[in-house]
């Protein structure tokens, strides 16, 4: 309710919105990999991500910042990883089918099917990974260790 309010109000505005003055609530976010201090962390609703690396002290020398959207906003209960330069693992939502093919134990018609799947959603852990037809606990350590979901 309280969002549906936020939208009226700014929608009614012919001023620009000052957004700090309405982010009353806040979210919790969890940074994890190539930061100074990995953890849980409360901000203001509408933090970006550039907000989130500073109050985990930084990122490391070694972060891969050409993967990173800095300006992005955040959402609840988000978890970010920052990845070390130099990760060779294959992103399994972006990548082709070469590149699925390159991992251990998928084939032409799975790395189809993993294509197919991510179309209607996103696969965000290995849990996801079994909705697709064909996986099976089994397969997925196999290639486990190759892969990043982000």
């Amino acid at each position: 309710m309280k969002k549906l309010f936020l939208l009226l109000m700014l929608v009614g505005c012919k001023e620009q919105p000052n957004i700090k003055k309405f982010a009353t609530n806040t979210i919790t976010v969890t940074i994890s990999g190539q930061v100074k201090k990995p953890g849980t962390y409360i901000l203001p609703v509408f933090s970006q991500l550039n907000n989130l690396i500073v109050e985990a002290g930084g990122l490391l020398l070694d972060a891969d910042i050409n993967t990173i959207d800095h300006h992005r906003i955040l959402r609840q209960d988000e978890h970010i990883e920052i990845y070390k330069k130099n990760d060779n693992k294959i992103n399994i939502n972006t990548a082709n089918i070469i590149q699925l093919k390159s991992l251990p134990g998928i084939g032409e018609t799975t790395a189809k099917k993993i294509i197919e799947f991510r179309k209607k959603e996103a696969i965000t852990n290995e849990t996801i990974l079994l909705k697709i037809k064909g996986l099976t606990n089994k397969k997925i350590e196999k290639f486990i260790s190759y892969i990043r979901f982000k």
